[in-house]
């Protein structure tokens, strides 16, 4: 996991359902480096801390965001030798930097773009549903469809790359969440300043990533026998 980004004084309740009143906590924003089979993959892209990413960076207090050559640079890689990027949702801080990859073909379930795109044009009194969405990162999906570098997934996609399924849950946090399991002795997980928000569900030698209600830290590099996914 690589952290790019952190909101020091992010409300407690806002990650953990009815905690009301207990203050503020640490939250880092990631993504997670996947490596194997001559393949380097990526979950989540994190957002572009300049024009339209700033807004929302400023509304949640979220500071000291890098960018992605700066961040990979530590771990003796760049943005250019990602290959597949699987995007948990289209939230602002999930799906916000479609243009910093310029090698990798993207992967988001079809039902989350177009649920968002209907949900962009409701009227002005109800814009609240879209008020974590940004409308320049559909724009930005669509530009990868232009390139032929965007795959709409839908539903269930087993071994996308060797090791590596998507699986839909959709209507959960949002209308078109998904999430992937990574089979074990197949991929390194890449793990930098992991964090209390990402973790993975791990089952019968299989591990999830997307999005999970409870995590735990972990630190290093090592086999993808760790507790990771993606919180927010």
């Amino acid at each position: 996991m690589l952290e790019y980004a952190n909101a020091p004084q992010f409300p407690v309740s806002g990650m953990l359902y009815g905690a009301h009143n207990r203050g503020t906590t640490r939250v880092p924003f990631v993504y997670v480096i996947i490596k194997g089979m001559d393949t380097v993959a990526l979950f989540d892209v994190g957002f572009r801390a300049a024009e339209h990413g700033a807004r929302f960076a400023q509304a949640f207090g979220v500071v000291d965001a890098e960018a992605p050559d700066v961040v990979l640079a530590r771990i003796g890689m760049s943005p250019a030798d990602v290959q597949h990027i699987f995007i948990g949702h289209a939230h602002w801080d999930h799906m916000g930097n479609l243009r910093a990859w310029p090698n990798a073909r993207v992967y988001v379930q079809e039902r989350e773009i177009t649920s968002w795109m209907n949900a962009l044009q409701v009227p002005r009194q109800l814009s609240w549903i879209s008020s974590a969405a940004d409308p320049a990162d559909l724009m930005d999906a669509t530009q990868l469809a232009i390139e032929g570098r965007l795959t709409l997934v839908q539903g269930e996609m087993a071994d996308v790359v060797p090791g590596i399924s998507i699986h839909p849950a959709h209507d959960t946090h949002t209308f078109g969440t998904q999430y992937i399991s990574i089979r074990d002795g197949v991929w390194d997980v890449g793990v930098r300043r992991a964090t209390r928000c990402t973790g993975t569900r791990t089952s019968r030698g299989r591990h999830s990533m997307g999005r999970s209600p409870a995590c735990s830290s972990r630190s290093g590099m090592g086999r993808a026998t760790r507790s990771l996914s993606s919180k927010r």
